[in-house]
């Protein structure tokens, strides 16, 4: 945080000229002749009263815009909710679309502990380290929280910046992804009143709106910048910039790890593996979309066993599922020493860890979509029909075990960039869009009724059966209650 002058401070006037007290009372008592400096001065100098008032005038001015810069400098702007622009910065106002609730809103120091404490994490989550980082020691000027609480939040940050999996982090801008979609082939809704970007849509943070509006928040997602009716082309991302385990078979390093390693990595641990070493390169072509992924996905299997809320244990459909997700995690993650033994070198140490490898897979299992593929006389083909088959904590682990169903040869598990910031939504409702394989791409169309510019696109991540408690352990939110149940 920058030092904010008081709204209070006021610049100082400039003293008035007097004349002594001789002069006034000649002043009242005649008229005298006005006194003019020789010829011989007046040529050389100017008028000393105008060089004073000129003066005054210009610091005048000057204080006044650096008062107004310094003022603005001191809040926590709403900009951009999310990765650091400036290392102060905890918000962006790219992240509101027009309309948003959140937009204007301010940062308040009076707010209760527990607000500042979320501002701090959601900060965390989202990347901007520097200036999560800030805030506590602005926070810590202030007397607002303990000192145990600023010494836990420093410690939350410091271990973010040491388990970052992300590349060069502090120079992301995550509103840029939808952007690079674009640029490297794919297409989008364009809006020819958006001068800055063109497009019809924007990378927003809902989770002012959700908070008054759901009591519960929604996070990042995709929020219409015009009027969009139904079936109106929204996004086509290629299959090339699809993370998928694939591309780390073609990459001329950890293809070679894979080779040496063949039959020893599962599909899941190939992709994990993937995202984890593109994450961490240097020049990624994908690092766009890396700077908008989170730094910590909630999911239950990252709980501690001591610290899961009583509402969670009364579900035992929810405990023994997250169970089953941390045995996948557990399993997976037994390559870990292996693949650092290898002398192929492909990650260090620091690069490949047991938390990295629990974040890849929170990204995985939160982002990720199931994926048919298909060849036949007209070329090869893919489809979207069955999206939770990697949801089910039982079939992952088939998958580890080789023994997934031969019905699903060809389905495989892949993070689309731009897709996978959508918000889930029930199927049929409006604003929810479809998703389909289109020459070559995967292509979002909208959905039945009218968005108008601020709302926002959804995608349902399943049927009937995403219901209630059900997308808790993969996705870190509850739908609404199944038929049936309270």
């Amino acid at each position: 945080l920058s030092p904010q002058a008081p709204c209070s401070a006021r610049m100082p006037k400039p003293q008035r000229l007097r004349r002594g007290a001789s002069e006034e009372e000649d002043a009242s008592s005649s008229p005298s002749p006005a006194f003019k400096l020789p010829e011989w001065v007046r040529a050389t100098i100017p008028d000393t009263m105008g060089c004073i008032a000129a003066g005054a005038v210009i610091i005048m001015m000057t204080n006044l815009v650096l008062l107004i810069w310094v003022n603005g400098q001191g809040d926590i702007a709403p900009y951009m909710n999310g990765q650091v622009s400036q290392p102060h910065v905890l918000d962006r106002p790219s992240d509101h679309p027009k309309g948003s609730k959140g937009k204007n809103k301010k940062d308040n120091l009076d707010d209760d502990p527990l607000t500042h404490v979320e501002k701090i994490e959601k900060a965390v989550r989202n990347g901007n380290l520097e200036g999560a980082m800030n805030y506590i020691i602005h926070l810590n000027s202030t007397g607002v929280l303990s000192e145990e609480d600023l010494t836990s939040l420093m410690d939350m940050v410091k271990d973010a910046k040491e388990q970052n999996p992300i590349n060069n982090l502090a120079s992301c801008r995550p509103e840029h992804m939808l952007k690079w979609i674009v640029d490297m082939g794919g297409k989008m809704l364009e809006s020819p009143t958006e001068q800055k970007t063109g497009l019809g849509i924007m990378l927003a943070d809902f989770d002012v709106d959700a908070e008054e509006e759901t009591g519960g928040p929604r996070g990042r997602g995709i929020a219409a910048l015009e009027t969009i009716r139904e079936g109106r082309h929204l996004m086509s991302v290629p299959e090339s910039l699809w993370v998928t385990a694939k591309v780390g078979e073609e990459d001329e390093v950890l293809g070679k790890l894979f080779k040496e390693m063949k039959g020893q990595l599962d599909e899941l641990t190939r992709l994990a593996l993937t995202l984890l070493y593109e994450s961490h390169k240097e020049g990624s072509k994908f690092w766009p979309y890396f700077c908008s992924l989170p730094l910590n996905v909630p999911l239950p299997y990252l709980w501690d066993e001591k610290e899961l809320p009583p509402d969670f244990k009364k579900h035992d459909f929810l405990v023994s599922q997250r169970l089953m997700y941390k045995a996948v995690v557990d399993f997976t993650g037994a390559h870990i020493e292996k693949v650092l033994a290898s002398p192929l070198k492909v990650f260090t140490d620091k690069q490949l860890t047991p938390s990295k490898w629990a974040w890849a897979f929170s990204i995985l299992l939160s982002r990720g979509l199931a994926v048919k593929r298909s060849g036949g006389v007209f070329g090869k083909s893919a489809s979207f029909a069955n999206t939770t088959a990697f949801k089910d904590a039982q079939y992952l682990l088939d998958v580890i075990d080789g023994n997934k169903p031969k019905e699903d040869e060809g389905l495989e598990l892949v993070l689309i960039p731009g897709v996978d910031m959508l918000n889930h939504g029930e199927e049929g409702e409006e604003g929810v869009a479809s998703l389909a394989w289109k020459d070559g791409k995967a292509t979002l169309t909208s959905g039945r009724g009218v968005l108008t510019r601020g709302e926002e696109v959804m995608i349902s991540y399943g049927g009937p059966e995403w219901c209630g408690v059900r997308p808790l352990n993969t996705h870190a939110f509850l739908a609404p209650a199944c038929e049936g149940e309270g």
